[in-house]
This record gives C-alpha cells, sequence and structure tokens, in this order.
C-alpha cells in the first residue's frame, strides 16, 4: 500500500479520506474577500485530504447596521446559510457584536 505522507511544521499528517477539523471561524473585512478566503481554505484542505462539510458551514455579519446586511457565500456548489448568532466553543456570538 502506497500512503503518501505530508509535512506541515513539525508534524507528518497521514491524511484519510474523510478527516475532520471541527470549530474553525474565518473573518474578513468584506464578503468578497470571505469568499476567497474559504476558497483558499477549502482548496489547502483538499490538498491534505479534509473536506469542509458545506451543510454544517454558516456564515455571519457582524454590523450594527439594521436589518443586517446579507452575506451570499459558496462552498462545492453548496450555497452557505447565513446566521444571526452562533456557539463558537461553548461561547454565543452574535451578529450585533
Amino acid at each position: 500500500m502506497n500512503v503518501q505522507i505530508y509535512r506541515l511544521g513539525a508534524k507528518d499528517l497521514c491524511p484519510c479520506r474523510h478527516s475532520v477539523v471541527d470549530d474553525t471561524v474565518l473573518l474578513a473585512a468584506s464578503a468578497r474577500r470571505l469568499q476567497r478566503l474559504l476558497d483558499v481554505v477549502n482548496v489547502t484542505s483538499k490538498e491534505y485530504g479534509l473536506d469542509i462539510n458545506s451543510k454544517k458551514t454558516k456564515c455571519m455579519v457582524v454590523s450594527e447596521v439594521s436589518p443586517e446586511p446579507r452575506c451570499h457565500l459558496s462552498c462545492n456548489s453548496t450555497t452557505i446559510e447565513q446566521v444571526s448568532q452562533f456557539n463558537y466553543l461553548g461561547a454565543l456570538i452574535t451578529a450585533d457584536g
């Protein structure tokens, strides 16, 4: 069996087809920049055998503007749901800051 090993910093990685990384937050100053960042993370993740679960992925706009601006993102041809709050590592993060 031929297994490819990747070196990331000081760690050797042996990616499995269904490896999982949870609880990642991406931040950007605009929807366009966030889409670009998401695309880069998605491509890089695939290179290491990781998949982004687009159905579990959410986006949120933090803004004092009412109604909150809409953010249209996609990942793996799936539209990302926009939420007004989410739980991150036990803390409630809300769109109104």
